[in-house]
């Protein structure tokens, strides 16, 4: 594996859940920052023809919650957007509007993760 990659995803527990093949053996701790990455295609300079860079696509970005000596369980750190709810007040004379923002405590699933897909320290 190329050494800018620290690992990669191994199994798939849910969504917003995987399984990484690195551990504490790796150096990775709890809590520690993590990017979900698959490769793409080589982006090449349209003067040049030179090999610029392998293109990374995040897939998402994620937080060690669990550390084994040769594995990690890694889990979305992102929420699902608040979204706003407008209802009318019962208690005005006059209708109006009450806008209420709704943050719902729902992890944001990871954007069709797969086995293989590489994992980058965040930054």
């Amino acid at each position: 594996m190329n050494e800018k990659y620290i690992a990669k995803v191994v199994k798939i527990i849910n969504p917003t859940t995987v399984v990484i093949n690195a551990g504490s053996q790796n150096g990775l701790r709890k809590g520690a920052k993590l990017l979900i990455v698959r490769l793409d295609e080589e982006v090449r300079d349209p003067e040049s023809g030179e090999v610029l860079e392998v293109l990374e696509l995040v897939i998402g970005e994620a937080e060690a919650i669990h550390v084994q000596d040769k594995i990690t369980t890694i889990e979305s750190t992102n929420y699902k957007p608040t979204r706003t709810k407008k209802r009318y007040s019962p208690f005005d004379f006059i209708p109006s509007t009450i806008e209420e923002n709704i943050t719902p405590n729902e992890k944001e699933p990871f954007k069709n993760v797969e086995q293989g897909d590489y994992i980058l320290p965040a930054s």
